[in-house]
């Protein structure tokens, strides 16, 4: 069943509506910064950052940071741009989790099944967040 893009983009995760757009826009424009630097951040790292700005608390795996990251996708990817989530990776395999790979698929993007293909997608993001954010 295909995601309902419109109904996960209103999604709060029981947050209030204002507290979960100030995250996302915090979040993206965070995510920017780190493309723009040609780097990468650790998902736990993301949520101290949040927590200790009073932005929001969230767990570095639970399902409202994946919807979050799902939700900038989404967001940008609508603009014409690359899918920044890319730039979020695991402190321990230094690649993005699941949420990176649904939201591609939620979003029509074919990659493949196979490790090689997954992980050639991956680093093609990577480049395209790279180069489209590179001051």
């Amino acid at each position: 069943m295909a995601l309902d893009l419109d109904a996960f983009l209103e999604k709060t995760y029981g947050f209030p509506e204002e507290t979960w757009t100030a995250a996302r826009d915090w979040l993206t424009h965070r995510l920017q910064r780190v493309a723009g630097e040609r780097g990468t951040v650790a998902y736990g790292e993301l949520c101290e950052e949040m927590h200790s700005k009073g932005i929001i608390d969230l767990d570095p795996h639970g399902a409202p940071l994946a919807g979050l990251l799902g939700q900038v996708n989404v967001l940008e990817h609508d603009a014409g741009n690359p899918l920044i989530s890319a730039v979020v990776v695991s402190k321990d395999a230094m690649e993005p989790g699941v949420g990176f790979w649904n939201i591609a698929k939620d979003l029509g993007i074919e990659f493949g099944d196979s490790p090689g293909e997954r992980e050639a997608f991956w680093v093609q993001s990577l480049n395209e967040c790279y180069a489209r954010w590179q001051p």
